[in-house]
Parts: C-alpha cells; sequence; structure tokens
C-alpha cells in the first residue's frame, strides 16, 4: 500500500506545501500537475513527514476520477459515432448532387427532344464535327425548351388553319363536283330523251316516205322535191286531200253506175267481192291516215 500510494502521496504533499502552484494547474495556464512538481525545487523531508504522508488516505477527488475514468473512456472510443442530424447533414448534400445531376440529364433529353420537334436541331455541333454538344447551363437550356415549346405550339397552330382551309376547299370542290354530277345526270335524261326523238322522227320520216310513195303510185302524182320534214307535211297534205277527192268521186260513179244497173237490169246488186274489196281499201286509207295524224301530233305536240 505503501509503494502504490507514493504517487499519490507526492503529489498531495505538494499540494499541501503549494497550493498556489496547483491552483495554477487547475486554472488552465497549459502546465499540468506533474510540470508544477517538476519545477518546483527538491526540498529534503524528515522521516516523520514521509510516515505522516505515506499514511495519508487519498482524497475522494481521485476515487471518483478513476470511478468515472472507464466511462470517459467508452466516451472517447464513441466519439467517431457522429449524431444523427450530423449524419442527415452529410448525407443531405450528397443527395442533392445526385438529384442534380439526374434532374439535369432529363433536361437535356428533353432538350434535345424538343430541338428534334421543332425542326431546329443541327447535324453537327457547332465547334466540332460530329460530335456531342456540350451540355449547357440548366436555366439556359430550360429557356431553350420554353422557345421550342412556344416554337412547336405556333407550328401546331399553323398546321390546324391549314388543315381547316383545306378542310373548307375541299367542302366547297365536294359541292361542286356534286353539281357536276347533277347537270351530267340531267344531260343524261336530256340525250337519253333526245335519242328517243331522233328515233321517233326517223320512224315518222319513213312512215311518210311510204305514205307518199303510195300516194304517187295511187293518184300518180309527181316526185318529191322537197325532202324537209316542212316540205314532206306539205306535199303529203296536198297529196291526201288529192286522194279523198278521187275517193269521193269513186264512190259517186260507182253508185252512179250501180244506178245505171239498176235501170238497165231490175234487181241488180253488186257483186259481194268487189264490195268487200271496195271496204278493205277505205279501211286502209284510214288506218294509214290515222298513222299519219298520229306522228303529226309527236311532232308539233
Amino acid at each position: 500500500m505503501v509503494a502504490g500510494c507514493d504517487n499519490c502521496n507526492i503529489l498531495i504533499a505538494q499540494g499541501d506545501a503549494h497550493p498556489s502552484a496547483s491552483g495554477a494547474g487547475r486554472r488552465g495556464d497549459g502546465n499540468t500537475a506533474e510540470d508544477t512538481v517538476q519545477d518546483e525545487p527538491y526540498e529534503p523531508r524528515t522521516t516523520e513527514d514521509v510516515g505522516h504522508d505515506e499514511f495519508m488516505d487519498c482524497p475522494d477527488d481521485l476515487v471518483s476520477n478513476e470511478a468515472r475514468s472507464p466511462g470517459s473512456a467508452m466516451r472517447a472510443r464513441q466519439q467517431p459515432f457522429m449524431d444523427e442530424p450530423e449524419i442527415e447533414t452529410e448525407i443531405l448534400p450528397r443527395d442533392d448532387e445526385e438529384e442534380r445531376k439526374a434532374l439535369l440529364k432529363e433536361v437535356s433529353n428533353l432538350h434535345h427532344q424538343l430541338k428534334a420537334l421543332s425542326s431546329q436541331q443541327s447535324a453537327t455541333d457547332e465547334t466540332g464535327e460530329g460530335g456531342e454538344k456540350s451540355l449547357l447551363p440548366l436555366h439556359e437550356m430550360v429557356n431553350e425548351c420554353s422557345k421550342f415549346i412556344d416554337i412547336s405550339l405556333n407550328e401546331r397552330l399553323q398546321t390546324e388553319g391549314t388543315i381547316r382551309e383545306l378542310s373548307g376547299t375541299i367542302h366547297m370542290k365536294d359541292k361542286e363536283i356534286e353539281d357536276l354530277m347533277t347537270r351530267v345526270s340531267e344531260q343524261s335524261t336530256s340525250q337519253d330523251k333526245v335519242n328517243l326523238r331522233y328515233d321517233e322522227m326517223s320512224t315518222f320520216e319513213a312512215t311518210t316516205y311510204r305514205i307518199l310513195s303510195a300516194l304517187v303510185i295511187a293518184i300518180g302524182d309527181s316526185e318529191l322535191t322537197d325532202t324537209s320534214v316542212s316540205g314532206k307535211l306539205s306535199h303529203l297534205e296536198k297529196s291526201t286531200s288529192l286522194l279523198l277527192e278521187k275517193y269521193h268521186h269513186f264512190l259517186s260513179e260507182a253508185e252512179m253506175l250501180v244506178h245505171c244497173l239498176a235501170e238497165v237490169k231490175p234487181g241488180f246488186e253488186m257483186d259481194d267481192d268487189m264490195e268487200s274489196v271496195l271496204l278493205e281499201k277505205y279501211h286502209h286509207f284510214l288506218s294509214e291516215a290515222e298513222m299519219l295524224g298520229h306522228y303529226l301530233c309527236i311532232v308539233f305536240f
């Protein structure tokens, strides 16, 4: 126990002998208690003083300091581990930097896409041939993206206006085509009527020619000189009138013949065959006259 407490007794003795020096060490003047002891001159002690010092108990401060020393060592070992707020302050800047890089990359991709859509993407870089264009600052890329969006919107508005104009033009052309189709349909109908009229006129001319030919043979009329429609009709009218006159004259002559024969030979009657022939010729003449009147109505009405 004496050997274990030599240092303690020396310190205690020096502290008791020089309270001012110990107080200076405690005030934090940069000198420890051991430096203070070394600086003091050596004074020989008597055996009684030494014995008295050896049997003095250690103060409670030293015991309490030694008892607290494991906790201090533990705190020293735990010192490298920072508190949670300090860890967050170290992690947040790193996360912000990563987020900034990701944001810059996405904005750059959006910038190139909008530039391509606005038809302003150059084939090569202005500073080099075929190389990748250096990244612009973030605020410049955002400004250019805004400009590209405005350009795309303007182009879209112009395209929509052009589409509306083309739609209006197409609508007008469709209406014109519809009108033309209506006219073509009307023209086709009119052409059909004209063709039908032509066929009727052809039939009428053929019938008129046959009647005139028969009249020429029957009444011995002269040849037809005017071949127009009006000339044919005029000649037909004259021939028909002449034929009617001759027919009535023939009937009157036949009646007179019958009366004469009756006077010469009482009870004389006309032969049935002769009467039937006269009736047949009469009906044939009426049918031809009716057909001629029908065609005349078609032509003039």
